[in-house]
């Protein structure tokens, strides 16, 4: 993470949810899903089918099953329930997800960035908890504490399969600008959440309050009840 070019210009962390869940979070209740869970939950505004790999059939959620071939020819006595291919890696981890809020440059920055708040807020709050770029390591030397092996990373968006991995999703999740931390590794199939408790979060996370992000003569303000730009 250090030395990134993306990590100089993060300013925070958002993670957006239900106030009782966020609630449990400051008080140190650090929830993470496996990828298995966001690929059967396709309904809800976070799922991805292909989450951390190049794609993947479920016999529950999937209407129309793959074709196996054999020198091309279809292997009609093979009835898969399920299938997985990975990309860049097959290695599942434990997920804890926000969304990065980075400075912007132009105009143009700008609205993107506040068009993709606003989906944000409007698909996974609307209340929120903040975390200080600066503060970044701390909380993952905290998770450490109980997960030596955790880590953390921005996630990429490419429709390249072969890049696909718990660090890079498909373009038509660009608007979620996730960051996140990684613990353990997971089944394939596995659904179980993980819970991790780290102790008192206060300190660090900025609770539903007023978050107000300045760049130049322009602020952006994010509370509940909405994202706003402001010029100065």
């Amino acid at each position: 993470m250090a030395g990134s070019d993306w990590a100089k210009r993060v300013g925070v962390l958002i993670k957006w949810g239900k106030r009782e869940y966020l609630e449990k979070l400051v008080q140190g209740e650090l929830y993470l899903n496996t990828p298995e869970y966001y690929r059967i939950n396709v309904d809800k505004s976070f799922g991805d089918k292909f989450e951390s790999c190049a794609y993947a059939y479920r016999e529950e959620r999937d209407k129309i099953a793959p074709v196996l071939l054999k020198d091309g020819v279809p292997l009609s006595q093979f009835h898969p329930t399920s299938a997985t291919i990975y990309g860049a890696t097959d290695r599942s981890f434990y997920l804890h997800c926000w969304s990065m809020v980075s400075a912007w440059d132009d105009p143009g920055e700008l609205e993107a960035l506040v068009t993709d708040l606003r989906k944000q807020q409007e698909e996974l709050g609307p209340c929120f908890v903040a975390l200080r770029s600066r503060d970044i390591g701390t909380l993952l030397e905290r998770i450490r504490g109980t997960e030596p092996d955790a880590g953390c990373s921005h996630v990429e968006y490419s429709d390249d399969p072969n890049r696909q991995s718990c660090v890079c999703k498909r373009t038509q999740f660009a608007w979620q600008r996730e960051f996140r931390f990684l613990v353990g590794e997971c089944a394939e199939r596995d659904t179980d959440a993980r819970r991790l408790w780290l102790g008192d979060l206060s300190d660090l996370l900025l609770f539903n309050g007023t978050l107000d992000l300045r760049n130049g003569k322009t602020q952006v303000s994010i509370r509940p009840e909405g994202v706003s730009v402001v010029d100065l």
